[in-house]
């Protein structure tokens, strides 16, 4: 019976999942459609102009509206999305705003390191862990309290001897406390004298479902268990490897600074008819001559008739029919030598990936802007 209410369980999630992409992807054209006619609008507009300062506004929000629809995508398709380098303070202040609206009685407090490095990981699954940490805090907290949240770096010598086997290198460890009934300190071997720690399994002894935030941690090549400093007072920490490497810095281009205008011929593939229209209009605002498909199908039936006029091809990963990948083949089948840039609303994930690897020439994030645009086609353009 408990095996049948899971299942159903996990049909539902799946369900949600699936979802939750059609709607972000649906929203990622709507904010593309107010990008183009905003972009459009502050190109003709100077900046001493008062509406200037309003459009610089509305585009700020479309940035964060398109990191929130970004998120939720991630969300949908954890398993999909690429690892990446990131500050993992950044995404625990994300989602403790995302939990500060499920939860109401409980409040994050959070004491970051001055020097955090970079971790490589995988946003939307440490996004799971950390809900589901402070879905447990508050539990633990019916009548509300303070969930703590410590970041710091350590060596690996500070986990040794603390049920872990940690490879060398520096980690980043998240410390969690809770102001209610705590972790259990009983479970603890308080008779070593090594710290006080305990190796978390996939379920506790207090019934607590904690295997998928293990299982992610766990692929992150982190450790994850409880412990104690004075066999009193126990709190769960999380350990992450540093990357070397910092996060890629996002930012909004100034639509008033230079951009190349062509004397191209370009396809716009696209599913949604708004965003067909838009980025025509935004591509022809750059002097560009433009071609508009649908689908797969129709694309590949413009570039037959057009008999090698085209001289490239934006292409948008998720279209009805024909698969992308199938779509880009068969294309480079007609004309070997049309250059191709992929559209999505998802970052760079793993499809993206196998995609450039196949050949195509550049990719590029919806909703963007006519400087981003008119950026990527120069940079396509200039490869051999």
């Amino acid at each position: 019976m408990i095996l049948d209410e899971r299942i159903i369980r996990a049909r539902k999630i799946e369900v949600l999942g699936e979802l939750a992409t059609g709607m972000a992807h649906g929203f990622n054209n709507l904010l593309m459609s107010i990008q183009g006619n905003v972009s459009l609008m502050m190109m003709d507009v100077d900046r001493s102009h008062p509406f200037y300062e309003l459009l610089t506004a509305i585009e700020k929000s479309i940035f964060e509206g398109a990191k929130q629809a970004s998120r939720i995508l991630g969300f949908a398709r954890n398993s999909e999305e690429v690892y990446q380098h990131f500050n993992l303070n950044i995404l625990i202040d994300e989602i403790s705003d995302v939990f500060g609206t499920i939860s109401k009685k409980a409040i994050i407090d959070k004491d970051f390191g001055k020097k955090i490095s970079s971790i490589k990981g995988n946003r939307a699954q440490l996004s799971l862990v950390l809900i589901q940490v402070f879905k447990r805090a508050a539990e633990a907290m019916p009548s509300g309290g303070i969930i703590g949240i410590e970041t710091r770096e350590v060596s690996y010598k500070n986990l040794e001897g603390k049920y872990y086997s940690p490879a060398s290198g520096n980690y980043l460890r998240m410390k969690i406390t809770n102001n209610g009934s705590g972790y259990d300190v009983n479970s603890l071997d308080l008779s070593a004298e090594k710290p006080h720690s305990q190796k978390l399994s996939s379920v506790q002894e207090d019934g607590h479902e904690w295997s998928t935030a293990f299982g992610i941690i766990k692929g992150h090549l982190g450790y994850m268990g409880v412990e104690s400093d004075d066999g009193k007072d126990a709190f769960l920490c999380i350990y992450l490897p540093i990357s070397n490497e910092k996060e890629r810095q996002m930012s909004i281009p100034d639509e008033k600074s230079s951009y190349k205008n062509g004397t191209m011929n370009i396809l716009l593939v696209d599913d949604d008819k708004t965003v067909l229209e838009i980025g025509g209009r935004v591509l022809k605002k750059l002097n560009y001559c433009v071609y508009n498909a649908k689908d797969g199908t129709e694309a590949v039936e413009t570039l037959k008739q057009e008999n090698g006029s085209i001289d490239m091809v934006i292409l948008d990963m998720i279209i009805p029919g024909t698969k992308c990948e199938t779509t880009f083949t068969r294309l480079k089948e007609i004309n070997p030598e049309v250059k191709v840039i992929l559209s999505s609303g998802y970052d760079m994930n793993e499809e993206a990936q196998q995609m450039m690897a196949l050949g195509c020439n550049g990719f590029i994030q919806k909703p963007f802007r006519i400087k981003e645009i008119s950026q990527k086609i120069d940079e396509v353009m200039s490869l051999n």
